[in-house]
């Protein structure tokens, strides 16, 4: 594996002149160009780095041993160019292959060459062999790059020998040829012996130039890429149309070589090497036994053996091939109680063998579609297990350790595999298209909204097929304790923010029934009381339909059967009244939909299904089923109507108190409504003096309003309440300093820095005070302990900078600047200290280098934003 790093050195061209006779007459001269026809020569000063030549070169021996040389010249820029190209990582297998290194250097401007000493190269395990120790031959070598600055370049090459073959007598290799930045020139080179037979594929337009010498065969490609300007990307819109179609899955590689002849050959020969590895124990047969004992039929024996291995041994995620290809010995895994998708089908296989079951292997691509013209090791990345069973087949895939018994994830349905039987002939075969039940999601919301708008509601989900295996894994892997915020955050992205209570979650790894999530929310932010009439969109109802394009010669995508029930219920306070939106029923052969809604005074019902029945449509039908798609998402798109007209002026009523009023000051500081805040935080605390929170509420809401005396005056309330409170004294300073009044503020952070020596907002906000006041003398103690204490704000650490700057000590302001750029080297710190830097007329090199850093890294973030992408909240933040 390689993460690509920017090597960057300063572009010297070189032109040689040979002398020749002149010629015997004059050369004809051609004519000249008119300026608009001339082509523009591309501009990419602005980009974080340019790759000015990257190549890779294959070479194959007839016994399987090999060499992939990668050489490269890259131009860096600017700082963000720096950030991503500061470290070269270069995997490999270190049971048959190494690693050699001829160069890693650094062209400086000066003209001077930097090369990375043999110390700079560190050999690590990755970060899966601390989870499972010895569990794999993969290892990095990791190479720090000496001194790299914008305006220099980098070159380096490398070389990964393959001295023990993987499969003797075979080799194969696929390219990508590079798809995003700039990349001026790229070259492969594949050199195979003349007379070795191949299968060799490239896409349409990469065609090889072929030679041969010394009894070699030599393939050579080149390619280049430069990212499009924005202004160029809807000229076609055809084109578009065709991008998008193809998006939708991983394309096949550009280039792909294999020395298998047939899929039969591949199969054999992984065959040969799980064969011993598969084989059944003295120990795994006697497991076997107990596991199916008191099962009767062949379904019942087989879930439980799976049932054993998919929970309780635990998946590293390794892809197939990486590392090696071979799967670890049956008994080892099941001692080990770990092991990637081989090592698990492995163990499963043994176990069903054990007890009377012949396992095939699966081998398949969770990404791509598989190019049956390739019988190639490259084209899979994962391997779980089939059993044929009489007429019937039983597919498991035990890698997610929560998937129902012979439910297939979604990216492994419907797609080629190659099938290899223990004793049979290895081909190709498709997956199901469906899961073994149907994919069913039951909402039910039971909820009640009070006088102040906060609703207080019961949740039930249940859940079968793809979506409860999503759920099952996310438990799976998120601790018990985390849960509930979990549940939380999940609310939130449905629309409803609020507090969990009560959660009752199934266990993830009792697969046999549904999964089923349950608790209570308090969301007191819900709906705005202040409002007389308001449109709600119906909580937690997430409906989706696949999408579909009408000039897609392919079948329309329909998805997996769904079985999609929601039922809502939620009573609001008498004096509101509500109307329903429209109900409808649309059936179609392949599905139908029915939304029926109800507003019975102040008790609104809504109950909405749809329900799929095919995989795919023809692609004539496309039309029918954007229409009906179109009509569902409509729907789900639809609004309850409130109304409290009748009521008169929006208020709330007088005897309301305690927690209720709270909540609604809090849920009206929130939505924005912060007049209405500042009154009922007033109240709040009118009628509790001593609240523990509403002082310090009420001076941050009078904070927005600009009404700094009344804000002092509610902070130092709560001081009172709590002489301790350091928070309540900082924010006093707070106030003080937007009011311009130095001295105050200084005592009352001095006051908060009294009450905790460590406080690191008081030291921070203390030091930016006096920096706002010119005091840097005074500033620069304060922001020193406070950068001690929060190292790694980059904020702190340009404030000090600027501070030290206005003090003359520029030594300490610069690497105060470069510290704030290792701690997060992003456009808005690069322009800040360019502004300080300009501000002060120091360094303005560097200020300009830095401008030039964060202008780049926008422009290229804007590079592939699209006006559809640009929400209301973004164009309102665009001054006129």
């Amino acid at each position: 594996m390689l993460r690509r790093l920017v090597f960057t050195l300063p572009l010297i061209a070189c032109a040689v002149l040979a002398q020749t006779p002149p010629p015997p007459m004059p050369l004809p001269v051609a004519p000249p160009v008119k300026p608009e026809l001339a082509t523009p020569v591309p501009d990419h000063s602005q980009e974080a780095y340019v790759v000015e030549r990257y190549k890779n070169a294959y070479r194959f021996e007839n016994d399987g041993t090999g060499r992939h040389e990668v050489s490269a010249r890259i131009k860096v820029q600017s700082e963000a160019g720096v950030e991503a190209w500061g470290q070269l990582v270069v995997g490999y297998n270190s049971a048959n292959e190494r690693v050699e290194i001829p160069y890693v250097r650094v062209h400086k401007a000066d003209g001077s060459i930097v090369t990375a000493p043999a110390d700079s190269v560190q050999d690590l395990s990755i970060p899966l062999e601390r989870e499972a120790p010895v569990y794999t031959d993969y290892r990095q070598k990791h190479i720090t790059i000496p001194g790299l600055r914008p305006g220099e370049e980098l070159e380096y090459d490398y070389s990964i020998i393959t001295h023990t073959a993987l499969a003797p007598g075979q080799f194969w290799m696929e390219h990508d040829f590079v798809k995003t930045g700039t990349v001026l020139d790229e070259q492969l080179e594949l050199n195979v012996p003349k007379d070795r037979s191949i299968k060799l594929k490239t896409k349409p337009g990469n065609d090889p130039k072929i030679s041969e010498q010394n009894g070699r065969r030599i393939y050579a490609w080149s390619s280049s890429h430069v990212d499009e300007d924005e202004k160029n990307k809807d000229k076609d819109k055809g084109k578009d149309k065709k991008k998008k179609k193809e998006s939708k899955e991983p394309e096949a590689p550009s280039v792909q070589m294999t020395t298998f002849a047939s899929w039969e050959q591949l199969g054999r020969w992984y065959a040969g090497l799980e064969k011993d590895r598969r084989q059944p124990t003295a120990e795994i047969r006697t497991r076997a036994a107990e596991l199916t004992r008191g099962k009767d039929t062949d379904l019942e024996k087989i879930a439980a053996l799976y049932d054993y291995v998919a929970p309780n041994f635990r998946y590293i995620s390794l892809s197939f091939g990486v590392g090696r290809f071979q799967p670890h010995a049956a008994a080892d895994v099941l001692h080990n109680e770990y092991g990637d998708c081989k090592d698990k089908h492995t163990l499963l296989a043994s176990l069903l063998e054990a007890s009377g079951y012949h396992a095939s292997s699966v081998l398949i691509n969770s990404g791509r579609k598989l190019d049956p013209e390739i019988p190639s090791p490259s084209q899979f990345d994962h391997v779980f297990t089939l059993v044929p069973l009489a007429k019937d087949e039983v597919w498991m895939d035990s890698t997610t350790e929560v998937a129902p018994f012979r439910l297939l994830s979604a990216q492994l349905r419907k797609k080629q595999a190659l099938i290899i039987p223990q004793d049979g002939t290895p081909h190709l075969e498709e997956t199901p298209p469906d899961p073994p039940m149907v994919n069913r999601q039951i909402s039910e919301i039971d909820g009640k909204v009070n006088e102040v708008g906060k609703l207080s509601a019961t949740i039930h989900y249940e859940l079968r097929g793809d979506s409860e295996l999503y759920m099952r894994m996310l438990f799976r892997h998120v601790p018990r304790n985390k849960w509930t915020e979990w549940v939380k955050n999940m609310s939130s992205y449905t629309g409803v923010a609020g507090e969990v209570s009560d959660l009752n979650v199934s266990d993830p790894a009792d697969t046999h029934t549904a999964f089923k999530i349950a608790y209570k929310l308090d969301a007191p932010s819900f709906y705005d009381w202040s409002k007389k009439k308001a449109d709600l969109v119906l909580p937690f109802s997430q409906i989706a339909m696949a999408d579909a394009d009408e000039d897609d010669p392919d079948p329309v995508k329909v998805g997996s059967p769904v079985e999609y029930v929601y039922h809502l219920r939620i009573e609001f306070p008498p004096k509101y009244t509500g109307s329903a939106p429209l109900p409808f029923t649309m059936k179609r052969d392949y599905g139908h939909y029915e939304a029926s809604y109800k507003a019975e005074a102040n008790v609104f019902t809504a109950d909405r299904t749809l329900v799929t029945t095919m995989n795919e449509l023809p692609s004539a039908r496309a039309s029918d089923y954007i229409s009906f798609r179109r009509a569902v998402m409509a729907d789900a798109e639809q609004h309850l109507s409130i109304d409290s007209t009748a009521a008169g002026a929006p208020t709330l009523a007088a005897d309301l108190k305690g927690d209720e009023l709270y909540d609604a000051a809090k849920a009206s500081y929130e939505r924005g409504n912060f007049k209405a805040a500042a009154d009922l935080f007033k109240r709040v605390v009118d009628a509790d003096p001593k609240h523990k929170t509403a002082w310090m509420d009420l001076g941050r809401t009078y904070m927005i309003l600009r009404q700094n005396d009344d804000a002092v005056a509610a902070f130092k309330k709560q001081a009172e309440l709590n002489p301790y409170d350091e928070f309540a004294y900082g924010a006093i300073g707070w106030a003080y300093t937007t009011s311009r009044k130095y001295d105050l503020a200084a005592e009352a952070f001095d006051k908060a820095i009294e009450i905790n020596p460590l406080s690191e907002y008081a030291h921070a906000a203390l030091g930016s005070m006096y920096q706002e006041a010119h005091q840097y003398e005074k500033a620069a103690p304060e922001l020193e302990k406070a950068v001690s204490l929060k190292s790694d704000d980059s904020s702190l650490q340009i404030n000090l900078g600027d501070a030290y700057l206005n003090l003359g000590q520029d030594d300490k302001a610069l690497a105060a600047f470069d510290r704030a750029i290792q701690i997060s080297a992003t456009p808005a710190i690069w322009n800040n200290i360019a502004y300080q830097l300009s501000l002060k007329g120091a360094h303005l090199d560097r200020a300009q280098q830095y401008a030039e850093s964060a202008v780049t890294a926008v422009a290229n973030s804007l590079r592939n934003l699209s006006l559809d992408q640009v929400s209301d909240r973004d164009l309102a933040m665009v001054s006129e």
